[in-house]
């Protein structure tokens, strides 16, 4: 017969056995009870990650849209604010492209001049920009209160 060190002491390896299958037992149980827990903070590490990584992504698409605005504003001869952010919606849509983390479609863009037609050197340019970033797990759509990125970027108008 086999015998094993047990918590006795030598034990037989049939007590040692189901000493040890009963162990296993609970580590099942308490890993069926943990993992859904640990399951939800993963996902939720991601989701704040991926935020983080869009917003990163937007605040440099906006940036490159500002650069432009401001530059080209006195350059450039636009017939109304519209044409004028839509120009520079555009440039900051191609900006999303490049990145992964953005759709386009989900970028609306704002910008405020003091004097939209007749914009001077020296003048604040104001480009807000909100993105609906579609979150994953609902815990994080909890603490954040929703999946929208607002992002407001300022600049001087300047000669190009």
């Amino acid at each position: 017969m086999l015998r094993e060190w047990g918590r006795a002491g030598w034990e037989s390896g049939e007590a040692s056995h189901s000493f040890g299958r009963g162990r296993r037992g609970q580590s099942v149980v308490e890993f069926a009870l943990v993992l859904p827990v640990l399951l939800l903070l993963l996902v939720t590490a991601i989701d704040f990650g991926r935020a983080y990584h869009a917003y990163t992504a937007l605040e440099n698409a906006v940036r490159v849209g500002g650069t432009y605005a401001t530059v080209n504003a006195t350059a450039l001869d636009y017939g109304s604010t519209a044409e004028r952010i839509a120009d520079i919606k555009s440039k900051i849509v191609a900006a999303c492209d490049l990145s992964p983390a953005l759709d386009p479609s989900n970028v609306s863009i704002q910008e405020v001049l003091a004097d939209p037609t007749n914009p001077q050197e020296g003048d604040s340019a104001t480009i807000s920009a909100v993105y609906q970033f579609p979150l994953i797990t609902p815990l994080a759509r909890s603490l954040v209160g929703g999946g929208s990125l607002r992002l407001q970027y300022t600049l001087r108008v300047s000669y190009g």
